[in-house]
């Protein structure tokens, strides 16, 4: 192979799982990484409509309550699709 196309190559040997699960996988870590290493807590989530990840993290921390904000263009076009 050549050295431009081994760059390329995405590498995951991180995660264990469905592809699927890495973005729900990825946020719970960095949401219970802020706590234990910074005394951290986040309290809005932004993120698109079918993301999966929002349901891991909404009740991570056990007194705090996390908002879930969304970009209008994701939810334009959710709604454009469902439209047509």
């Amino acid at each position: 192979m050549k050295p431009s196309k081994l760059r390329s190559m995405p590498n995951c040997s991180n995660h264990k799982g469905s592809s699927a699960s890495m973005e729900s996988v990825r946020a719970y870590r960095i949401f219970e990484r802020s706590q234990c290493s910074h005394q951290l807590l986040y309290t809005d989530y932004y993120g698109h409509g079918d993301s999966k990840a929002y349901e891991t993290v909404k009740d991570i921390y056990n007194d705090t309550t996390i908002n879930k904000l969304e970009c209008i263009g994701h939810i334009q076009k959710r709604v454009g699709t469902r439209l047509r």
